[in-house]
């Protein structure tokens, strides 16, 4: 299950990253991310509806260093990146950037396929999952629901359902705000869906789809 995402690495990958956080500008970093700088050089970094600390340790949530590796190393990448363009408040498909194609087929089958299975006839459970996750219902004139995210404060990203009936199978589409593409390439973009449709599926889905 996106396999092709994970890298074999990936503690190596988090440990470089850190070093990266040596000698950056936290104030540039707060005004362009939408983030906060803390005491002792702390940022606080919302993905989602909870708050994570990035020390030079590592990146922490409650207290604790946070497990899930995929969420560490986005939220380290979104810190660190060059990225600084206000949203756009024009939603793109995740096909449309530029390279996407490379991780499309992931994306199509473990995002939003997992998505529409997961959640088929069962909508009233799909909102009060995004709702808990911070979700926001969104008027985009197709759907049987929208719900708009802010998964980090520079990447919000919406989700569109359509329920299946006696002759056709669910089906869901998740949007980026076209901007994204500058604070988060289009693995992490990919990530980003994948942790979205993870936690969804946690709080009121069937089980991963795929």
């Amino acid at each position: 299950m996106f396999e092709a995402l994970i890298p074999k690495n990936y503690d190596l990958v988090y440990k470089d990253l850190l070093k990266r956080l040596d000698g950056i500008d936290l104030d540039r970093v707060a005004k362009d991310k939408g983030v906060k700088v803390l005491e002792d050089g702390v940022l606080e970094v919302p993905l989602l509806n909870r708050n994570y600390q990035v020390r030079k340790e590592g990146v922490f949530i409650d207290g604790k260093e946070e497990e899930d590796f995929k969420k560490k190393i986005l939220i380290l990448y979104y810190v660190t990146g060059d990225g600084f363009l206000p949203i756009s408040g024009e939603w793109v498909s995740y096909r449309e950037f530029r390279n996407a194609m490379n991780f499309y087929g992931y994306f199509k089958r473990y995002v939003e396929g997992a998505v529409a299975s997961s959640f088929r006839g069962r909508v009233g459970e799909l909102e009060r999952a995004a709702r808990a996750l911070g979700g926001t219902p969104y008027e985009f004139g197709t759907g049987d629901l929208s719900i708009s995210f802010k998964f980090f404060p520079k990447v919000p990203m919406l989700l569109i359902f359509w329920d299946g009936d006696e002759e056709l199978d669910a089906s869901s589409v998740i949007l980026f705000d076209k901007n994204a593409i500058d604070y988060l390439d289009e693995e992490c973009l990919a990530v980003c869906g994948w942790v979205l449709a993870e936690e969804l599926i946690k709080l009121g889905g069937r089980g991963y789809g795929g």
